[in-house]
């Protein structure tokens, strides 16, 4: 099981490296650093400073991964890999929580 875990994250990974840098689309985030993350009841959520905001969300720093996405757990590796080694990424936001979160579908590691 932990094998294939390590397989689906190693996978993820390569796959949001090798990504065209041009595939940003209008609700994409900009390349930023991610400044802390917070595992949480709601979902994993994670900060990002001096970033756009896409969907005009009330806290643009802040954005969410609900812990009913399909593909949390591999966009979570993605994000725990990013925060550690410094990398930048960008997220693809599709709504607001009602907290003012960016709700995210999905993750780009750089």
């Amino acid at each position: 099981m932990l094998k294939k875990k390590i397989g689906i994250v190693s996978i993820s990974f390569a796959l949001a490296l090798a990504a065209p840098a041009s595939a940003n689309s209008p609700d994409n985030t900009a390349q930023a650093v991610i400044s802390s993350i917070n595992a949480r009841d709601l979902g994993f959520d994670f900060y990002i400073s001096g970033t756009t905001n896409p969907m005009n969300c009330s806290r643009p720093e802040l954005f969410r991964i609900s812990n009913s996405m399909s593909n949390r757990d591999a966009m979570v590796s993605l994000l725990i890999t990013a925060f550690t080694t410094q990398r930048s990424i960008s997220v693809y936001a599709y709504s607001c929580d009602s907290d003012g979160a960016s709700l995210v579908a999905g993750v780009r590691v750089y």
